[in-house]
């Protein structure tokens, strides 16, 4: 019976947490829109990784997580990188900048069934009927909340489109593509027995350092849009940081904490991807604006397909 208990009271606080990680990650989209819209997405994503990859460095060296990888999992870990940081990550700053928080979170949860739909034609997995009906209900809850999504009174700039809205709808769905491409390479080397599972703070480590090894010869090849500008204010500057400790420093370790701790690792999953209703929740909050009911109904859609595809 005590045992039970105990389980039981692990399981409840590694949900909390998952929902803290999905929390935590709104408020990193919501301190990122300011910045990207100064810095320009290119600019302000190698900001973001060259700070995150130096506090993973730090972290692997205070805990001494380091350890001999084969050449196959660098290989795939670093292709993982740079397909699901490095484009991902610059396709989604990228449609931030154009589309605002709202939509982008919306948009950007359709790498749930894409990495679902990646690891079938890979083979690695299969879809049942609930999970044919999670995808479905993931882009009828982003096309409800892009078309309908938004009020007639609503003004907050970042409820604003910067040029064209398929540009920015494409670029988003691009950055979800990334995401899932590379979570499905790195489960190639994550997902073996325990003894050969390198630390997660190694492989975010390898990802995040690709990444910003990538854009830092990008600099150094002299092209401008990485460059961050001269004007930038000592608070786009301050938000830039902030949202990159939010993003890994502490949305990532909390994450594997949850999932080291709960049973059940596609509720876990599941439930640190409610961003889009956080974001929601938290424009309402920050802006002073209701968003529309349909955007909460199109988000509320999206976190139920989620949930079908992960969980059930």
């Amino acid at each position: 019976m005590t045992v039970s208990y105990k389980r039981l009271r692990m399981n409840f606080l590694a949900e909390i947490l998952a929902l803290g990680v999905g929390l935590i990650w709104a408020l990193a989209s919501l301190t990122t829109i300011n910045p990207v819209r100064v810095f320009g997405g290119l600019a302000l994503s190698r900001v973001r990784h060259n700070v995150t990859s130096l506090l993973l460095l730090a972290v692997l060296l205070v805990f001494g997580a380091f350890e001999v990888l084969t050449w196959r999992q660098a290989l795939l870990l670093c292709a993982s990188g740079f397909v699901g940081i490095f484009l991902g990550d610059s396709f989604l700053l990228t449609a931030l900048e154009r589309l605002g928080p709202r939509r982008n979170a919306m948009i950007f949860a359709t790498n749930a069934p894409m990495t679902a739909l990646l690891a079938v034609a890979l083979g690695k997995d299969q879809i049942n009927a609930l999970e044919w009906l999670g995808i479905l209900f993931v882009f009828l809850g982003v096309l409800l909340a892009i078309v309908y999504g938004k009020r007639g009174n609503q003004v907050h700039q970042w409820e604003q489109v910067r040029g064209p809205l398929w540009v920015g709808v494409g670029l988003s769905l691009l950055a979800a593509l990334g995401q899932a491409v590379g979570l499905v390479l790195t489960d190639f080397v994550v997902d073996v027995g325990v003894d050969d599972k390198p630390p997660v703070v190694l492989v975010a480590f390898i990802r995040v350092g690709i990444t910003a090894v990538a854009f830092n010869a990008l600099l150094l090849a002299g092209v401008r849009s990485v460059r961050t500008r001269a004007t930038v204010s000592r608070q786009n500057w301050a938000l830039a940081i902030t949202s990159s400790i939010l993003g890994v420093g502490l949305g990532m370790p909390l994450l594997v904490w949850a999932q080291s701790l709960g049973s059940q690792v596609g509720l876990i999953s599941a439930l640190s991807q409610t961003t889009p209703i956080w974001v929601l929740l938290l424009l309402w909050l920050w802006t002073g604006e209701r968003p529309a009911g349909l955007a909460f109904a199109g988000a509320a859609t999206v976190v139920a397909g989620v949930f079908l595809i992960q969980v059930i």
